[in-house]
């Protein structure tokens, strides 16, 4: 059945009782905030932001054209963020597939969220060449200066800026090289020398044409909140732009909010960081905030991972950290387990209960 909006209903939900209790709080998706924007570290700035695409309109995806609309049907999805997202990929991938939909996996560990919103192309990385000038392609040029770059980065495709002169349209791919620890683009077109201007804008051919799918942020920003300085506010910032960078006629996407490390300082600045965001996300995101700190501190979680907690896993767990018995890699991430049931026991009946599958 498909409402007037265009909205798949299903008449029984999964998790229906604790479900009705988190759709009692839906409320929309803050705007953009006028609050002066983060460092460039973590974020945006406004020469930076990129307002629109030209493949969007307000039609029907016409295959042939590659014109999209400007609304998910549901039938694409977009993972983004940092480790979370990307070792959960498999079971996110597992949960689109019984759902028919496809899913473009974009997420890479070690990431900030101005990494992410870069490959986003919502502030597009900025490149300086040598000499401001890119060689004949196809060419393989170091010493690229790319300030977001590091050895944590994926490699992505996209197009220069600008230029001047005979085949000014530069293609390529950029990323880290770890043999030469050095930022490296690969030009892929075969156009002539071509200049550029100093820190020309790289924007990204691949994740901008996913704007209207169906978007789950599972993590991003938790890189970002860590380093020394960054506020709960700025890392609220960023997310409010990529929310914004989406379509604009009601976006359909969750933000997965943040978990605390195993043995974290419970005052310490970090977790008072993510206890900030957390509140935030719980305040002005409403259905589309995924509270992965509360099921982790929850008594639930320990039958949906299928795990016996020992006595530390119930002292971590009253700290408000990740329990080790649900930790991998040093207690940062998620056990695969956790994972598994994280998507198949919250992130999938959401996007049941919001009608978006």
């Amino acid at each position: 059945m498909v409402s007037n909006g265009g909205v798949k209903r299903r008449s029984v939900l999964a998790g229906a009782g604790a479900m009705t209790a988190a759709l009692a709080g839906f409320s929309p998706f803050a705007e953009p905030s006028a609050a002066p924007h983060p460092a460039r570290l973590t974020a945006l700035t406004d020469p930076d932001l990129v307002e629109a695409f030209p493949r969007y309109a307000d039609v029907a995806w016409d295959p042939a054209t590659g014109v999209r609309p400007l609304r998910s049907n549901g039938a694409q999805w977009w993972l983004i963020g940092s480790s979370t997202a990307e070792f959960a990929g498999p079971h996110v991938a597992a949960l689109a597939a019984r759902h028919g939909a496809a899913l473009y996996l974009d997420a890479k560990a070690g990431e900030t969220d101005a990494q992410i919103s870069a490959r986003m192309g919502l502030a597009p990385e900025r490149l300086t060449f040598p000499a401001d000038t890119v060689p004949a392609g196809p060419a393989r040029v170091w010493g690229t200066a790319a300030p977001l770059l590091t050895r944590a980065s994926a490699s992505y495709e996209g197009m220069l800026e600008g230029g001047s002169g005979a085949g000014s349209a530069v293609t390529g791919s950029i990323g880290w090289d770890s043999s030469r620890r050095a930022v490296r683009f690969d030009r892929l077109d075969g156009g002539a020398q071509t200049r550029v201007g100093r820190a020309v804008r790289f924007f990204p051919t691949a994740s901008p044409a996913h704007r209207a799918d169906v978007a789950l942020f599972l993590g991003g920003g938790k890189n970002s909140v860590t380093v020394p300085g960054v506020s709960a506010a700025q890392i609220v910032t960023g997310w409010r732009e990529q929310h914004a960078w989406l379509v604009p006629k009601n976006p359909w996407f969750l933000r997965q909010g943040f978990f605390s490390n195993t043995g974290r300082d419970p005052s310490g600045a970090v977790r008072a960081n993510i206890d900030a965001v957390n509140a935030w996300g719980r305040r002005e995101l409403g259905s589309r905030f995924l509270d992965v700190a509360g099921w982790l501190g929850s008594p639930e979680v320990w039958e949906a991972v299928g795990v016996r907690p020992t006595a530390e896993d119930l002292r971590q767990q009253r700290l408000g950290n990740l329990a080790p018995s649900l930790a991998d890699r040093g207690g940062s991430h998620l056990s695969d387990a956790a994972a598994r049931a994280w998507v198949r026991t919250v992130v999938g009946p959401r996007l049941l209960a919001l009608g978006w599958v």
